[in-house]
């Protein structure tokens, strides 16, 4: 798929196949946690919990296996084909306003990440009012989960200025 232009913004898509077999690889030489089997962790980060009117701000949503042994899962939806992943806010662009993000798709309805793998994808947002939003990764629920998808999420606050 090609990068879309859309309203000055640029949102990446990327084919889960190719950004997953590149999120295992890292330039650290720590391993990533400790032996064991494989367990998914699920953060998301914001370069500044506060900014004022009209600043930028970067968040980072970070899904890292780290047991030591491959992580498969396989989300089971019922009659769909796919998922998309990418960082949401809350309430929607009243507070923050997307200025682009990376959006991870796939084909199927498994996620895969090798021992002490990390998958990331980025957004970049504008305070446009004052306010609080939520930055939002979810990972989507599992068929016979109830309570609907496996979230991690962080809070930024626009102000008026400093």
């Amino acid at each position: 798929m090609q990068p879309m232009a859309r309203d000055g913004r640029r949102t990446t898509i990327r084919i889960a196949a190719a950004l997953l077999s590149i999120a295992g690889c890292s330039s650290s030489t720590d391993p990533g946690g400790a032996p064991g089997p494989a367990h998914l962790t699920s953060t998301v980060i914001a370069s500044s919990a506060s900014v004022p009117v009209g600043s930028i701000i970067t968040a980072q949503w970070t899904i890292e296996n780290t047991g030591s042994e491959p992580f498969h899962h396989a989300f089971g939806f019922p009659n769909t084909i796919g998922y998309g992943l990418e960082i949401s806010v809350t309430p929607a662009a009243s507070v923050l306003q997307s200025q682009g993000s990376d959006l991870l798709f796939s084909e199927n309805d498994s996620l895969n990440l090798p021992p002490h793998g990390r998958l990331r994808l980025n957004a970049i947002f504008k305070g446009v009012a004052i306010g609080t939003a939520t930055l939002k990764g979810c990972l989507p629920p599992d068929s016979a989960e109830t309570d609907g998808a496996n979230c991690a999420s962080t809070d930024v606050r626009v102000v008026s200025g400093f």
